[in-house]
């Protein structure tokens, strides 16, 4: 089996088994419409800035961001007391986030309409159909529903 078709069994699995949860209903999502990304969830992040010392902030920040992460995804286990805990699903869920991580020190101090670009230069090399120039009605191919092809993030000196 391979290690799609095996993410793909554990989270239908976790799905059925755990339906009352939010969490199933996120893998639900992603086992809906995360085979482009190999049935991980996350964000694409730009880091621009690269100063003395912001590698380590920037580290940080990273961290950071994983640990709001990390909190959102548990966070909907206590939201509904009257079922049982157990955080089977939400562990899975979590087992598949994925930053991924832009390091260009051409983009260091970029405006955001140019990561912006950048982004969607990098989503339509992917062959996903981004909004630039277009309607979002307009068939313009196919379309991922990834947060990691939907959403990036900036750290940039600000942030640090």
């Amino acid at each position: 089996m391979s290690d799609q078709s095996a993410a793909l069994h554990a989270i239908t699995d976790l799905e059925g088994m755990y339906n009352d949860r939010p969490s199933a209903e996120w893998l639900r999502t992603l086992r809906a419409f995360g085979k482009d990304s190999g049935y991980t969830w996350g964000f694409r992040t730009y880091r621009t800035v690269f100063t003395e010392g912001s590698d380590a902030a920037f580290a940080r920040g990273m961290e950071i961001l994983s640990a709001y992460m990390r909190h959102a995804c548990f966070s909907t286990v206590l939201r509904r007391p009257n079922i049982p805990r157990d955080d089977t699903p939400t562990k899975e869920l979590w087992s598949r986030m994925r930053n991924e991580v832009v390091e260009n020190p051409a983009l260091e101090d970029a405006f955001v309409t140019v990561v912006h670009e950048n982004f969607l230069a990098w989503l339509e090399s992917q062959g996903f159909k981004s909004p630039r120039g277009r309607a979002m009605e307009e068939d313009t191919g196919p379309f991922s529903s990834s947060p990691s092809h939907r959403f990036f993030v900036i750290i940039d000196a600000n942030a640090l």
